[in-house]
């Protein structure tokens, strides 16, 4: 029978006009029950009725032979001695694959519109100045004057910062996002490292290029915001994006300085100052970008860190009061004319990196020196270690 509904008999003006225009409804009319019969004639003859209003005469065989067709999905219960079976009228398939056409056309406009958003947001820049910020941001932006970060910010683009531009961290986040950092055998005991430090204090973000270029008279800071800064107020500074320049910059209270990642060889941090930092000033394990002529200091780790595979400069930078000056722990660097003095180490290179050591100039920290670092409860010694 197909997708057909037969109907046996019909009397009346319908059942005439059912046998004469609609001949391919063929009749089963007898095994329905009655409830069933009824319920089809009447949405035969309501669909019948429209037709006639609203088609000519010679346009209503044609419409009423598609009604069977048209029907809406109806079980009917026929009845064959004592077994009894229920028959389905089936929407057309022409009308589902038409559905179905449209809701792909539309999904694909609103597809196209989003990436079309995103690209354009992507490429276009936007100014802030003197104004608060927390969160993403798509494309890229330009800083100036004084921002306050009141949580962590991601930009998914180039940032660049003015000359005399301030950026202040809060103490806080109020976005809560964050990792935590696995122990390393010197961090182990380190509340910083965890999760419930890092959803709590801001960072920033830029997965382009950071370009930072003060001058002598009107540098760019980024500090905390607290009364009483002290370490480990906000997070770090964290950019991928090769040809980044960092020059005549302060980064201060931080817990890990100026942090690039990525192959950066084209990048330069140079004529910056990092300074109060629980871990390390320029925390550079994950880049090979070039340091030069910088003033570092206070840092609980290192004043550089070092780690990434590839050739890289660290040149003429004065270091001072760190737990250890330059440590490599991997890598090929060329570590030349540095000055490190009251630090705990100088120039550590790991037995797994190749780098090379060349003028460089250390005064130790007193053996009987009693510097630490601390945060909270925690401290680290500028001698030794920390408590493991």
């Amino acid at each position: 029978m197909g997708s057909k509904i037969l109907l046996l008999g019909g009397s009346g003006v319908l059942g005439l006009a059912i046998l004469r225009y609609a001949p391919n409804i063929y009749a089963l009319y007898d095994q329905l029950d009655l409830a069933r019969r009824s319920q089809l004639l009447r949405i035969v003859f309501s669909k019948w009725t429209r037709a006639r209003s609203s088609a000519t005469r010679c346009d209503r065989r044609l419409t009423l032979c598609s009604l069977g067709e048209n029907l809406p999905i109806l079980p009917l219960t026929l009845r064959r001695g004592h077994r009894s079976m229920t028959v389905r009228s089936r929407q057309p398939i022409k009308n589902f694959v038409m559905n179905w056409k449209k809701i792909l056309y539309i999904l694909a406009v609103i597809i196209t519109l989003i990436l079309v958003i995103i690209v354009y947001k992507f490429l276009s820049t936007t100014q802030k100045s003197n104004t608060s910020v927390s969160g993403r941001f798509i494309g890229n932006q330009i800083w100036s004057g004084t921002i306050d970060v009141t949580g962590d910010v991601q930009i998914f683009g180039n940032l660049t910062v003015l000359s005399g531009t301030t950026i202040k961290f809060s103490i806080g986040d109020d976005r809560h996002w964050g990792d935590e950092v696995p122990p390393d055998g010197f961090n182990d005991k380190d509340p910083t490292r965890l999760k419930s430090y890092s959803t709590t204090h801001s960072s920033l973000f830029i997965l382009r290029k950071l370009i930072a270029k003060g001058t002598q008279t009107q540098p760019i800071t980024f500090t905390s915001a607290a009364q009483k800064p002290d370490l480990a107020d906000w997070e770090a500074i964290i950019f991928r994006g090769d040809g980044s320049i960092i020059d005549n910059v302060i980064v201060e209270y931080t817990r890990n300085g100026l942090n690039p990642t990525g192959k950066q060889p084209n990048s330069v941090i140079q004529n910056t100052i990092s300074r109060h930092a629980l871990w390390g000033a320029i925390s550079s394990a994950n880049s090979n970008i070039k340091i030069i002529n910088n003033h570092l200091s206070d840092a609980g780790h290192e004043g550089i860190d070092l780690k990434s595979q590839g050739s890289q400069e660290v040149a003429g930078n004065i270091i001072d009061d760190c737990h250890t000056g330059i440590a490599s722990i991997a890598g090929s660097q060329i570590i030349k004319n540095n000055t490190i003095t009251n630090c705990g180490d100088g120039v550590y290179i790991s037995p797994e990196s190749s780098a090379a050591s060349i003028d460089n100039t250390f005064i130790s920290a007193p053996a009987e020196s009693q510097r630490v670092w601390r945060y909270g409860d925690y401290e680290i010694p500028i001698l030794g270690y920390p408590e493991i």
